[in-house]
Formats: structure tokens, C-alpha cells, sequence
């Protein structure tokens, strides 16, 4: 059993990456409708750290918030499972939600929050000009190829890790 129990882990590790990648992608398009805002608040006398800090914020609420539901399913669906009672499954009576699965899904919802929003906190923390993104010329000239080349890179690693999952 072993064997299968690897690559079903390693099937749902990329499952996890690519969505990650998903809402990583996500969130790097909302902190670009909110560029013009953060711009502002940068204007005002914000640090960029304090910024950098409320996107990070963001995502590791937004990864918490994931882990939790995830949790929530697996409790739920445990004995959902055991009433359903597929024989194939061995020792399914010793599956159970315990502190080592809490620990690993809180730690890996945070690595999963902090990796989706590193992408929007780079790009905030190393925006050339405060003048530019408050202008809409400037903005569009130079923002728009630099936010297609990070969202075309991150089209590109999720379909790598489908066709990956797929083979």
C-alpha cells in the first residue's frame, strides 16, 4: 500500500501547488487594482513595509482561512467515509484528525498564505516610482507589461503542474 499512498501524496502536493498558483495569480491581479490605492497611502507618509506587511497579512488570513475549511472537510468527511465503509480501504477504523494532522495543515496554510502573497508584496515593495503609479499614463505604460510578464509566468507554472499531474 505504500507505494500508491507515495503518489497519491505527491498527487495531492501538486494539487496544492497548483492551486496556490491559482491564487496566487489572484491575488497579484487584486494588489494591481489596488496599486493606484496603496500608491495613495504611500503618498501619505505609509512605509512600504507597512504596506509589504498588510499584503502578507492578507494572504496568511487568506491561507488560514483555507486550512481551516480543508480541516473542517476532513472531519466531516471521515465518517462519511467510514458509512459509506469501502472495503478495499485497510485500517480505515485508525484514520483520524489528531494533533500531527492539525500541526502539519496549520503549518502548511501558513507556508500556502505567505507563498501567495509574496508575489503582490515583491511587486509592491519594489515599484520604481511613487509618481508613475499615480498617474494613469505612467501606470499603464509601464505596469502593463511587467504585471502580463508575472501573470503569463504564472499561467505557465500551472500548466506545468497540471500536464505534470496529468502524466
Amino acid at each position: 500500500v505504500a507505494p500508491a499512498l507515495k503518489i497519491l501524496l505527491g498527487a495531492v502536493g501538486l494539487v496544492l501547488l497548483i492551486a496556490c498558483t491559482n491564487v496566487a495569480n489572484r491575488a497579484r491581479a487584486r494588489a494591481r487594482r489596488r496599486e493606484r490605492e496603496l500608491s495613495v497611502r504611500l503618498a501619505l507618509g505609509a512605509g512600504r513595509w507597512r504596506l509589504v506587511r498588510g499584503v502578507l497579512a492578507e494572504g496568511l488570513l487568506l491561507g488560514t482561512a483555507g486550512g481551516v475549511v480543508g480541516l473542517a472537510i476532513a472531519v466531516w468527511g471521515i465518517p462519511l467515509l467510514r458509512a459509506l465503509h469501502p472495503g478495499d480501504i485497510p485500517r480505515l477504523d485508525q484514520v483520524r484528525v489528531d494533533g500531527t494532522v492539525l500541526g502539519f495543515a496549520l503549518g502548511l496554510s501558513l507556508l500556502s498564505g505567505l507563498l501567495v502573497s509574496l508575489l503582490p508584496a515583491l511587486q509592491l515593495s519594489t515599484r520604481a516610482e511613487l509618481r508613475e503609479s499615480l498617474t494613469s499614463e505612467g501606470r499603464a505604460l509601464t505596469a502593463h507589461r511587467r504585471a502580463r510578464r508575472s501573470r503569463d509566468g504564472l499561467v505557465a507554472a500551472e500548466m506545468a503542474l497540471a500536464v505534470v499531474l496529468l502524466a
